[in-house]
C-alpha cells in the first residue's frame, strides 16, 4: 500500500508540468536497510549517536516512529537519559538480573528497546531541536518517559508516526497544491483501510508550526474538490481519530556566518492513531518559582536516575528510616552550602537521615530550619569542617550522606571540601555523595567538561566508585552533577 501511494505522489508531482516528486516509502527503505545490516549497526553505541547529526539524504528517518521535540540547550541531555535509560541492548544471559536493576522507584520497567536515529540541533535563534527515535512499543516508551517529572523540562512536543510513512521533497514554497495533493492521498489510505461506518477525523501537526495552516488549508480544499463527505473524512483539532505529522527534516544550517539555504523543502510525513499517542506535554508540566522546589526536584532527579544505573545490593540513599530499633549509631546527613533548604529537605523526607547539618552563610527558609533534626550551621564549609568533626566525635557518628550544591568560583572548590572532610575523618566507609561541579563563567563547553573530568578522577584516586556523571534537566548549562560511593 505503501508502495502505491508513492506512485500515486509521483503521478501528481508530474501532472502540468510540476517538478519531479521524490517519494522514499519506509517500505522501500526498510528493504535496503535489512540488508548487510549487523547487530551492532542496528543499534549504535553512545558515541555515534552523536555523529548522527541529520543530513539531507538521511533515508534512515523513515524507520523513525517517534520524534522528540526538545530545547537546543537540553539536547544532549535528552540523547544521554534515553541512551541511559531505555537503549542498552542486555545480553540473553544477563537479562533478567539486569532489567531488576532497571526498576524505578515507581516499581515500572524503565527497559524498553530504542535506537536514536538522528537529531537535529537547532542553530542561531531558533531554539528547538528534533530527536528522530526508533522503538517497537511506541507508546509505552512515551509513558514511561513522561513519567519522569524532570524530563518534562526539557520535552515540548512529541511526534508519533506510525503508519503510512513518506519522504517528499522536491516541492517549491509556491507549489502548495503539490504538497496537499500529496498529503491527502496519504489521508485517503487511512479511509480505505477503515470501515464503511468509520468516520475518521484527521489532527494536522507540523513543523515548524508555521506551515500548519497553509497544510491545513491546502487538504481541506483538495477534500473538496474530491468531494469527500466530512461525514467520511474530515480534518479537525479536536475529537480526531488520527495525527497526521509532518516535519521539515532539512531545516536551513548555519556555517559560521553563512546561512546554508537547503534546495527545496524536505518533509517526514506519518500517521498515527490515537491508541499510540498521549496527551499533550503542556497538560503535565509542572512550573515554580520556588527556589525551595527547585533545589528538591534538582537533587531527586540525580537520585532518582542513579537508581535506576546502580548496579551493587546496598543502595546508599536508604529512603527508609531506622529509627530508634536498631542497635547501630543514627544516620547522618550533611548538606553543604544549603540555603535557601531544598536539599535538605529532600534529605528529611526522602532518605534514612536522621539528622542533617545544613552549612550556609546566608538564611534558610522558616519552614526547613523547622523540620525535625535539621541543625543549622551559619558558616562557611571550611569554617564548619572542624566544628563537626568535633560534634561527631562526641556522639561517635559518622555522616552517611553528604550533598553539596553550593555555589562556587573555583571548579575544584566543591571536592576540595568534600576531601576535606573525608580526610578528617567524618565521612563512614561507603558514605554516599551527591556533587554539583559548578564553571559558570570563563570556560567554554569543551574546557569544562576537562576540568569536570579532573574533578571526576581526583574523586576515584580519593576511593570514591560507582560513579555517575549527569547532565541533569535541572543543572544550569554550566553544571554537572557527580554522584557515587566513597570507601
Amino acid at each position: 500500500m505503501e508502495e502505491s501511494t508513492a506512485e500515486e505522489g509521483r503521478a501528481i508531482a508530474n501532472q502540468e508540468g510540476n517538478p519531479p516528486l521524490e517519494v522514499c516509502t519506509a517500505l522501500s527503505c526498510e528493504k535496503q536497510s535489512k540488508q548487510g545490516k549487523t547487530q551492532s549497526e542496528k543499534f549504535p553505541t553512545k558515541s555515534q549517536i552523536y555523529k548522527n547529526e541529520l543530513t539531507l539524504a538521511d533515508s534512515n528517518l523513515l524507520s523513525a516512529n517517534v520524534v522528540l521535540q526538545v530545547h537546543k540547550s537540553h539536547l544532549s541531555r535528552m540523547m544521554d537519559f534515553l541512551s541511559e535509560n531505555f537503549q542498552a541492548i542486555l545480553p540473553e544471559k544477563n537479562a533478567s538480573s539486569q532489567k531488576a536493576n532497571h526498576t524505578s522507584s515507581n516499581g515500572n520497567i524503565s527497559y524498553i528497546e530504542v535506537e536514536i536515529i538522528a537529531f537535529h540541533k537547532s542553530t542561531g535563534s531558533k531554539t528547538c531541536s528534533l530527536i528522530f527515535v526508533r522503538t517497537s512499543k511506541e507508546r509505552d516508551f512515551l509513558v514511561r518517559l513522561t513519567a519522569y517529572k524532570f524530563v518534562l523540562q526539557g520535552l515540548n512536543k512529541v511526534y508519533v508516526l506510525t503508519n503510512n510513512k513518506l519522504f517528499i521533497s522536491g516541492f517549491i514554497e509556491d507549489k502548495d497544491d503539490d504538497i496537499g495533493n500529496a498529503l491527502l492521498q496519504v489521508l485517503l489510505s487511512i479511509e480505505r483501510q477503515s470501515t464503511e461506518t468509520a468516520s475518521v477525523v484527521v489532527k494536522v501537526e507540523t513543523f515548524p508550526s508555521k506551515i500548519q495552516r497553509r497544510t491545513v488549508s491546502r487538504l481541506t480544499a483538495a477534500l473538496g474538490e474530491k468531494s469527500i463527505p466530512e461525514k467520511e473524512l474530515d480534518i479537525a483539532p479536536t475529537n480526531h481519530t488520527h495525527t497526521l505529522t509532518i516535519i521539515q527534516a532539512n531545516v536551513p544550517r548555519c556555517d559560521g556566518k553563512k546561512k546554508l539555504q537547503a534546495s527545496s523543502p524536505r518533509y517526514l510525513v506519518g500517521i498515527s492513531s490515537m491508541e499510540c499517542t498521549i496527551p499533550p506535554i503542556h497538560e503535565t508540566k509542572e512550573v515554580t518559582n520556588d527556589d525551595i522546589c527547585r533545589a528538591y526536584h534538582k537533587l531527586s532527579e540525580a537520585i532518582e536516575r542513579y537508581r535506576d544505573c546502580y548496579k551493587t545490593k546496598s543502595w546508599p540513599f536508604p529512603d527508609v528510616h531506622v529509627g530508634s530499633k536498631r542497635d547501630k549509631l543514627p544516620r547522618l546527613g550533611v548538606d553543604c552550602g544549603a540555603a535557601p533548604g531544598g536539599w535538605t529537605k529532600y534529605l528529611v523526607e526522602k532518605t534514612a537521615c536522621d539528622k542533617v547539618y545544613s552549612i550556609d552563610p546566608g538564611k534558610m527558609s522558616d519552614f526547613v530550619l523547622s523540620l525535625p533534626n535539621v541543625h543549622h550551621l551559619k558558616m562557611t564549609g571550611e569554617a564548619a569542617l572542624p566544628l563537626l568533626c568535633d560534634m561527631l566525635n562526641r556522639q561517635e557518628a559518622l555522616i552517611s550522606i553528604w550533598v553539596s550544591d553550593m555555589c562556587v568560583h573555583d571548579v575544584s572548590k566543591q571536592v576540595d571540601i568534600f576531601l576535606q572532610a573525608k580526610d578528617k575523618g567524618a565521612l563512614q566507609s561507603n558514605a554516599a555523595f551527591v556533587l554539583t561541579i559548578k564553571c559558570n563563567v570563563g570556560h567554554a563547553k569543551d574546557r569544562f567538561e576537562e576540568l569536570t573530568k579532573i574533578e571526576v578522577d581526583r574523586l576515584k584516586n580519593a576511593g570514591a566508585k560507582e560513579l555517575m556523571v549527569l547532565h541533569l534537566f535541572s543543572n544550569r548549562i554550566g553544571e554537572r552533577t557527580v554522584i557515587g560511593v566513597i570507601e
